[in-house]
């Protein structure tokens, strides 16, 4: 296969390997007179690195090696592009690319198409931030709702029977769990400086009586909350020492490791009970077996007494007369 043919070959699977930002045409002339069938092709970097990698060659010896058909013309549009010139706030940045840049706003991505300026407005996303508040009331109710569910006790409509009895009724570990996610949910940011944002209930969030519920007692607050006074809802949820629900994730965490963790560890300890149940009961049984064939040797030995009164019984009739 010629040069041009096994060039022309790569190109047409360029979807496979290079950038799709590249465009390859036929040319309808050349300046180059040993060029027989001349192909302009307009690459980028990775072009370029991808043809010296499938040809095994340094990308210098590619161009070397297919001058003859007017690659070496858009050597400069190769070094042009393979560097990003830009300015982001009035500060110049110098890139390897211009595009999937990540280092220069924390948290976006940049991809420059083409020479011009342009206006990225970031703000603060507060609906999700509300949305995910919302999220967590919800799962932090089913939860508690789910506990309950397995440790209540039903009586009878006069009172005087139990009914039912939840499978984790008496459970100690699931009371614990209970009484302490509503002290964590209820508690009090010791280092605010801002008393009105020290607990869930300055931005709207709290328990709606007896019933162990979370509820969004106010939404205006919470809206007013993320908007304003953003900082003191980030300290009350996240502080490092005392934020409320980072000491609530560390919880849940504890209670969820699935090695060590308080439900872990409980599983361990039914599984073991359990262990140790069935082997009573097949040392039971086993008592139970040894026992009954003692029993049966006994009643066969009473019978075979008998049987022996009974004919001495009547060899002293017969005796008799």
């Amino acid at each position: 296969m010629s040069d041009v043919s096994r060039l022309k070959d790569l190109l047409g699977q360029r979807f496979k390997y290079f950038n799709k930002y590249s465009n390859f045409d036929k040319c309808s002339s050349c300046s180059n007179t040993c060029c027989s069938q001349p192909i302009s092709v307009d690459v980028s970097f990775v072009d370029l690195l991808s043809l010296s990698l499938m040809l095994q060659s340094k990308p210098s010896s590619i161009f070397k090696k297919f001058c003859r058909i007017g690659i070496h013309r858009d050597l400069d549009v190769i070094k042009q592009n393979s560097l990003g010139k830009y300015e982001v706030n009035g500060v110049a940045v110098n890139g390897p690319s211009n595009t999937n840049i990540t280092n220069v706003i924390q948290g976006i991505t940049l991809n420059f198409r083409s020479e011009g300026t342009s206006v990225l407005d970031v703000s603060r996303d507060t609906d999700t931030i509300k949305s995910a508040f919302e999220d967590f009331v919800d799962s932090y109710n089913a939860a508690i709702e789910l506990a309950e569910e397995h440790t209540k006790v039903s009586l009878s409509g006069s009172g005087e029977r139990i009914t039912d009895v939840g499978v984790l009724q008496g459970e100690q570990a699931v009371s614990s769990m209970r009484f302490t996610a509503r002290g964590l949910i209820t508690s009090r940011l010791d280092n605010s400086d801002n008393n009105t944002f020290a607990t869930l209930q300055g931005i709207g969030i709290w328990t709606d009586g007896n019933s162990n519920r979370l509820s969004i007692l106010s939404s205006d607050r919470l809206s007013d909350a993320l908007e304003n006074n953003f900082d003191d809802v980030e300290d009350l949820i996240r502080d490092f020492n005392s934020g409320i629900l980072k000491n609530f994730e560390a919880f849940t965490d504890k209670v969820r490791t699935p090695v060590d963790g308080t439900i872990a560890r409980n599983l361990t300890s039914i599984r073991n009970s359990i262990f140790d149940k069935e082997e009573r009961i097949q040392d039971i049984n086993k008592l139970i077996a040894s026992k009954e064939t003692d029993l049966y040797q006994k009643f066969a030995n009473m019978e075979s007494a008998i049987a022996g009164i009974r004919s001495q019984g009547d060899f002293l009739s017969s005796q008799l007369g």
